[in-house]
């Protein structure tokens, strides 16, 4: 019970200042408006829920008793799991989640096969993987250090 009260008062009042978490959360929120405003892909909307939920995870993974190594490695298996999903969601045109996972794994196949062959490949979606994981990475990297600033173990 003792170590989770320390951890609810790091997270709610973190040594590096209580306006750390919405500044984070400003950032953020300015680097998904930058990416939808650049228009590097046609269908953007994955952007805020993905940034958020790498924000979310990384202050519950840091906050938690768990060591580096074993956070990071669940921090990476679950955000590829809520990118693929977001991705497929946002460029599947199937019915139902498998029928749009499914679909997002023949554009990936297609999109390697082109870019081995030399040629320019037309789809999407595997840009939008990438772009996803890099904005996944952001917001867990950024929560988690600001945690850690926080004094965390």
């Amino acid at each position: 019970m003792g170590e989770m009260a320390e951890s609810l008062r790091r997270i709610t009042r973190p040594r590096v200042g209580r306006l750390a978490y919405p500044l984070l959360l400003v950032m953020l929120l300015s680097l998904g408006g930058a990416v939808r405003v650049a228009d590097l892909l046609p269908l953007t909307s994955f952007v805020y829920p993905v940034l958020l939920a790498g924000f979310a995870l990384g202050l519950v993974v840091s906050a938690s008793r768990l060591r580096a190594v074993n956070a990071i490695g669940l921090a990476a298996l679950l955000g590829s799991a809520v990118v693929i999903c977001a991705i497929a969601v946002e460029y599947g045109r199937a019915a139902g989640l498998i029928g749009r996972l499914l679909a997002l794994r023949t554009d990936l196949l297609g999109w390697t096969a082109s870019l081995l062959s030399g040629a320019w490949p037309s789809a999407v979606s595997p840009a939008a993987l990438l772009l996803g994981s890099a904005l996944w990475a952001t917001g867990f990297i950024a929560a988690r250090a600001v945690f850690r600033l926080s004094g965390a173990a």
